[in-house]
């Protein structure tokens, strides 16, 4: 680390020993509607997925609300508008969606 003027930089390395890839996913087995959408959001799970867990993630990847019962639907109301992803788990099973917040 050091200082220059009023800048202040840093170098270093970063080592990634873990990363989370599209493939830790399954991709069209789960619909939301209608997408945007201002209050509560609609689930069409392909017949034999029988869901555990809704989490809705922000852009930056930080929860903003989970619900574990009634997983048809999620009332997002509450959110801020703007770009969010619906991650669903059905036992080890992992789903994402992403979908708008009017």
């Amino acid at each position: 680390i050091g200082l220059c003027g009023n800048i202040i930089y840093a170098t270093g390395t970063i080592t990634v020993t873990e990363a989370l890839s599209l493939n830790d996913y399954s991709k069209g087995e789960i619909k939301l509607y209608p997408n945007p959408t201002l209050s509560i959001l609609h689930l069409s799970i392909k017949d034999g997925i029988c869901l555990d867990k809704i989490t809705i993630l922000d852009i930056t990847g930080k929860e903003v609300l989970e619900q574990t019962q009634n997983l048809s639907s999620i009332n997002v109301e509450k959110l801020a508008k703007g770009i969010y992803i619906l991650s669903a788990c059905a036992g080890e099973k992992k789903y994402q969606e992403k979908f708008i917040k009017e």
